[in-house]
């Protein structure tokens, strides 16, 4: 088998899973590509330049486990151990969500703060930034690449995670400081002292019923905690709200700190009640995805 002949059998072999179950991936040829590049090991430029260079037994045998595992809905992410945000790649194991490009909104609604949005006494690189349920630390490992001179804090619930986390900020040249903690538990509070704190969390968002209805690649795969919020789907973020009121409650006084949330995209009317409620915001911004779903919160709150 060479390259070519094995792209083609990867790709018909998903195919034929996408027609007869729900798929995990809407592009079998790509997937057919990622997995035989780290099958063998070797750039997609490489299997483009050579499609009639022959495969070794190791080499095939590899590559058809991956697709095999890909046809049962295993995630590609999970199969090859990386998956790309931002133009970054990022490991990834069972423990923790996989990255998706919705949520590079939310990297982009920061980015517009910081270019042209911050108290202007101050500058934007002394920003600080509390990524909350960090998760791969995608988010808050991003921002520290496009903001090298910000202080940047990254907390999750599970070491397992944090583990993760930490190896992807050495990988990829980040210093950030992360600390255990469930939400803002154990949050790094003095962030809020200061002028241009934000804060960053893609929570779990999805309601039981929704869970049900998930793809199988998902609930097989992925862990439930870092999708199911409640009955409701809102019930983390009212908790984060209630921690962060309970916080400010605390100080005498603070600059105001905005907060950058991902939500399902049928959650703006929820959100904006809840924000309104605990927060009393001074202003609440939503900001659509590429496929054009509400996707982002951007709630800026004032000292009381």
């Amino acid at each position: 088998m060479n390259i070519k002949e094995a792209l083609i059998w990867g790709t018909k072999i998903l195919n034929k899973n996408a027609k007869h179950k729900a798929s995990h991936s809407d592009s079998p040829i790509l997937d057919s590509e990622i997995l035989l590049c780290a099958a063998i090991k070797k750039p997609k430029e490489f299997i483009f330049a050579h499609p009639e260079k022959k495969l070794s037994p190791p080499q095939i045998k590899k590559y058809k486990n991956f697709i095999s595992r890909g046809a049962h809905h295993e995630p590609i992410a999970y199969i090859t151990g990386k998956k790309e945000f931002y133009g970054f790649e990022f490991e990834v194991n069972k423990n923790v969500l996989i990255p998706r490009p919705e949520t590079e909104a939310l990297i982009d609604a920061v980015v517009a703060l910081a270019k042209g949005g911050f108290d202007k006494s101050v500058k934007a690189s002394l920003c600080r930034i509390l990524d909350v349920g960090t998760g791969s630390g995608a988010i808050a490992i991003t921002l520290k690449k496009l903001f090298p001179k910000a202080r940047i804090f990254a907390s999750d619930i599970s070491l397992s995670a944090l583990a993760l986390a930490k190896k992807n900020a050495k990988h990829l040249g980040a210093k950030i400081i992360f600390k255990k903690s469930n939400l803002l538990q154990n949050a790094q509070y003095r962030i809020l002292r200061i002028k241009n704190a934000i804060i960053t969390a893609n929570l779990p968002y999805l309601s039981q019923k929704e869970w049900q209805n998930c793809q199988p690649e998902i609930r097989k795969y992925e862990p439930r905690s870092a999708f199911v919020a409640g009955k409701k789907g809102t019930e983390i973020y009212e908790k984060l709200f209630k921690q962060f009121g309970d916080i400010t409650t605390a100080l005498p006084s603070y600059p105001p700190t905005t907060l950058f949330i991902e939500i399902g995209y049928n959650q703006k009317s929820a959100i904006t009640k809840l924000a309104k409620k605990i927060l009393k915001p001074k202003k609440i911004e939503f900001i659509k995805d590429l496929t054009g779903k509400w996707r982002v919160v951007k709630i800026v709150v004032n000292s009381r």
